[in-house]
């Protein structure tokens, strides 16, 4: 009984190491699988989604805006945005895009009517994740939206806008009274106008339609913040203050007081 024993000694130890070769092989792909499901669900709480939208920038023009509505940032985004079929397009181009941010481009720029010509904004591209995966994306914007934006839609949005304006220039106003304009380092710690000269002091001189693609503001905020910067003789321009706003001064030359420009 014994030397039976004795004598299957090797084969019980040999099919112990193949259980166990087994067991450990089961246990490592199953923890893989694990990790592999975390790292998944860990992604895609951070992953990026663009959505197109279009944003007025003067009465009856709208102009495309690619907004992040995901939980992380999109990175080092590049694109184009087209009119649909064979229109014109534009490429989009910037750093980053954070949850809930956007940025904007002034072309192709659409009226109420352009979907008598165009069936759709289409913006396609790709981003890196914060992960440093790239990834695609394409949104379409049915231009026929546009069209029913008129009536009384249309006047609520407008003095939606207008109110919305006035509030920002009362309150920039308020700001301006409660500080002593005694260097431009205090108009530094607003971000949006810090943000401005920052840009200019790079290029030397922008233009608003350029301003607004590089920043992702809208030429409205663009506007506001110019004519309090060039009021508090930071930056200069040559138009009168106010006719910053106007939509044919899209292209007029933006500089910081006294630079090369």
């Amino acid at each position: 009984m014994i030397d039976a024993i004795t004598n299957l000694a090797p084969v019980i130890n040999a099919v112990s190491t193949v259980v166990l070769v087994i067991v450990t092989g089961v246990y490592a792909y199953l923890t893989w699988g694990m990790v592999r499901e975390t790292r998944r669900a860990r992604k895609q709480e951070v992953t990026p989604v663009m959505n197109l939208d279009v944003e007025p920038f003067s009465i009856g023009a709208w102009a495309p805006k690619i907004e992040n509505i995901g939980n992380g940032p999109a990175i080092d985004v590049n694109g184009t945005v087209k009119l649909h079929p064979d229109g014109e397009e534009h490429e989009i181009q910037t750093k980053n895009i954070p949850s809930g941010d956007f940025t904007g481009s002034l072309s192709p720029n659409v009226s109420e009517n352009t979907h008598e010509e165009y069936e759709s904004l289409v913006v396609e591209g790709s981003y890196r994740d914060v992960f440093g995966d790239r990834d695609t994306f394409k949104e379409t914007y049915e231009l026929d939206l546009l069209a029913k934006l008129d009536g009384a839609d249309s006047m609520m949005k407008r003095d939606q806008q207008e109110r919305h304006l006035r509030s920002i220039d009362n309150h920039l106003k308020s700001i301006a009274g409660s500080i002593e304009m005694d260097g431009l380092e205090k108009v530094l710690k607003m971000e949006s106008r810090g943000r401005l000269l920052e840009e200019l002091r790079e290029h030397d001189s922008l233009t608003l339609r350029e301003l607004a693609s590089q920043t992702g503001m809208t030429p409205f905020e663009i506007g506001v913040d110019l004519t309090w910067l060039n009021e508090a003789g930071a930056v200069e321009y040559d138009v009168d203050r106010g006719e910053i706003f106007d939509e044919e001064n899209l292209d007029v030359e933006i500089r910081v007081e006294g630079g090369n420009g």
